[in-house]
């Protein structure tokens, strides 16, 4: 991605010199910061992030929390939040040196002030207490609109010191 196409709402302005790590829905990715100093999420329709992040490196993933096609099945959408936290444990075990001092977030969608798929928020919270990285929790206006093309926006920058974005307010 380059300056002249990073949407309206992914930051550009610390992003527009990067070309920053994009993750998509129930993708976990490890980003050292040695090498790559932008990493950001286009949170889709009413997918969670989670962001383990130090000052050397960071995992972040998006979790598909509510499908559309299995919202009256929830084992389905719980089964998925299982996997994708065991992919983001291995990760967190496999890089646990780079990551000393992490912090974790957990961003979520809402609803006129209503989580979204609080069952699953949950089982994210609970896996990160079992990591020993209680979340910080951030939540974001889901917007009515399903043509759009994300719900919000999370960036990392780390240029000098960590940054940590939603929707282009710093919450770090």
């Amino acid at each position: 991605m380059t300056s002249s196409n990073i949407p309206v709402g992914f930051l550009r302005s610390p992003v527009n010199t990067e070309t920053p790590t994009l993750v998509g829905p129930d993708e976990a990715e490890y980003v050292d910061f040695a090498f790559q100093n932008a990493v950001g999420v286009h949170i889709q329709g009413r997918n969670s992030v989670v962001a383990i992040v130090s000052p050397n490196a960071c995992i972040v993933t998006q979790i598909t929390a509510i499908s559309p096609t299995s919202w009256p099945d929830t084992y389905n959408t719980i089964a998925n939040v299982d996997r994708v936290m065991t992919e983001v444990e291995g990760l967190y075990d496999t890089y646990r040196g780079r990551l000393s001092g992490a912090t974790a977030y957990l961003v979520f969608g809402h609803n006129r002030g209503l989580m979204l798929a609080p069952t699953q928020i949950d089982l994210m919270q609970r896996r990160l207490y079992q990591m020993g990285l209680p979340s910080e929790d951030h939540g974001y206006e889901v917007q009515p609109s399903t043509a759009l093309p994300a719900a919000a926006t999370f960036v990392i920058t780390a240029k000098g010191t960590v940054s940590v974005y939603l929707e282009d307010e710093l919450i770090n």
